[in-house]
């Protein structure tokens, strides 16, 4: 008899991936061109408000979401974590241009108070715990539905 840990899928696309997928790259891409914009122009500006709550949402909530939709969807935990690690990765990039564009407007630039790689895997790190428990979440979740319901 298989154990319930052999149950658990390592590889496989969700049923309904590009709903999923979308709204992830939606999200993801509001956190890039937030985080571009306010690195190139300053934070006196609407955006910076914006960026402020898009920036905890995607990088620290978003991959839970994603690791427990992705599970219940029946979809694999490889690329779930794919996907939980994707917006540290963007972010890290757009941080990177946003400072880069900053400097070629003139823009000044404070020092920050920690390295980026620091903060970069400081956000992979959580992403990564987030996408885990929400995938083992709804892993757990959608056996107790075919066993019980």
């Amino acid at each position: 008899m298989p154990s319930i840990v052999d149950s658990v899928p390592l590889s496989g696309r969700p049923r309904h991936v590009r709903p999923l997928l979308a709204g992830h790259g939606l999200a993801v891409a509001a956190l890039v061109g937030l985080t571009v914009a306010t690195g190139a122009v300053g934070s006196e500006y609407w955006f910076d408000e914006a960026y402020g709550v898009v920036l905890p949402a995607v990088v620290f909530a978003l991959p839970a979401v994603v690791g427990f939709a992705s599970a219940t969807l029946d979809g694999g935990l490889v690329p779930t974590l794919a996907l939980g690690a994707l917006p540290s990765v963007a972010w890290t990039v757009a941080v990177v241009l946003g400072r880069g564009l900053g400097s070629l407007l003139g823009t000044p630039l404070p020092i920050p108070d920690s390295p980026l790689w620091a903060i970069a895997g400081a956000f992979l790190l959580v992403g990564l715990a987030g996408t885990l428990c929400g995938f083992f979440v709804g892993w757990v979740g959608r056996i107790a539905w075919r066993r019980f319901g």
